[in-house]
């Protein structure tokens, strides 16, 4: 597996995990722009944004969505 993020998923890579469900793991950024900088990336490899189908970008949303709305630490480092 080249793709670190493929490695993050499957656990090979570590990661500081904040958030993840069957579609999409939330992780901090190791060179984090700003404090709780995260990165959110579907389960299944993509090779880029246009790639993902649309189902799978709509559950990778919603679970950052409420990710961000539950009133967690990581809120607001979490930008829309």
């Amino acid at each position: 597996m080249s793709c670190i993020f493929c490695r993050i998923v499957a656990g090979t890579e570590p990661s500081q995990t904040i958030h993840e469900d069957e579609h999409a793991i939330a992780f901090l950024d190791v060179a984090q722009a700003t404090k709780g900088h995260a990165l959110v990336v579907p389960r299944a490899h993509h090779r880029d944004l246009g790639e993902i189908p649309v189902e799978t970008a709509a559950h990778v949303m919603c679970g950052l969505r409420s990710r961000c709305l539950d009133g967690s630490s990581a809120r607001s480092g979490l930008l829309a």
